[in-house]
């Protein structure tokens, strides 16, 4: 039997753009609607709303979120006391830290978390430059052992010269590991099955849409994520183990039919 995880409020940074932050936050939604997880998604990189876009035509869109907006926070956080779904998803802006952390000290979204019953997840996707370290060792210094961290290579980013070795030898990735911090790989989409998805804003548990080159290659990219999605389950308020359900299986949750956890 499934291990149901805690309840969740997810942020995924990016420290800057282009770092896959959007390609994860797609990748941890198709897992969580694929285990029929209750997950409330947001999108809110409003200068680049991807996420949303990729999912603007199926049972389960993502809304529009500016989070550093107070008004839409304040609709943000009544949507999570009114309906508590197991995850609240959020693509965050992708170079809002500043921003961001007072937002979250405004609101007080620690204190929010733990009075709904959630617990906060701040998930980073880093490159291989040392402004992502920075931008999370920045994050870690504000929220400190008040929520979880986990920390996603973008294997883009790790070939020919580039390496992670900046991370792997740095006091943020030492002082995550001490506080208990998560560590996974996010495996390369290959660039033409990128395309074809981007292409027509296709989400991942539509792969019928693609032809089958494409197909057949985002279908190993979900089986290379899957491991990975597993490890990190406890932070993503994914069950575990793995349903075996087939990918092509899938039966989106409808939120507006599903009741409240």
């Amino acid at each position: 039997m499934a291990n149901i995880q805690p309840k969740r409020i997810i942020l995924i940074l990016g420290g800057k753009g282009g770092t896959g932050k959007t390609l994860f936050c797609r990748l941890v939604y198709y897992y969580l609607l694929n285990a029929q997880v209750n997950c409330l998604a947001f999108d809110a990189d409003t200068e680049n709303p991807e996420f949303a876009e990729y999912h603007s035509d199926t049972p389960n869109p993502v809304k529009l979120l500016d989070f550093l907006d107070v008004g839409e926070a304040k609709r943000l956080f009544t949507e999570l006391e009114q309906t508590r779904p197991q995850v609240a998803l959020l693509d965050m802006p992708g170079a809002s830290g500043k921003q961001t952390r007072e937002q979250i000290d405004r609101f007080g979204l620690f204190n929010i978390a733990e009075k709904l019953g959630y617990r906060v997840t701040i998930a980073t996707v880093l490159n291989t430059a040392y402004n992502t370290i920075n931008s999370l060792d920045t994050m870690m210094q504000f929220g400190k052992t008040r929520s979880d961290y986990l920390i996603v290579k973008s294997q883009l980013w790790n070939q020919g010269t580039l390496t992670f070795d900046r991370w792997e030898v740095s006091e943020t990735r030492k002082r995550c590991l001490e506080w208990k911090g998560i560590e996974i790989d996010l495996p390369v989409l290959e660039a033409s099955a990128f395309d074809a998805l981007h292409e027509k804003s296709i989400p991942f548990f539509q792969p019928d849409k693609l032809g089958f080159g494409d197909r057949i290659l985002v279908d190993s990219f979900l089986d290379l994520s899957q491991p990975h999605i597993l490890k990190a389950a406890p932070y993503l308020g994914y069950p575990s183990p793995v349903s075996n359900k087939s990918k092509k299986q899938i039966t989106p949750v409808n939120h507006d039919e599903s009741a409240p956890n």
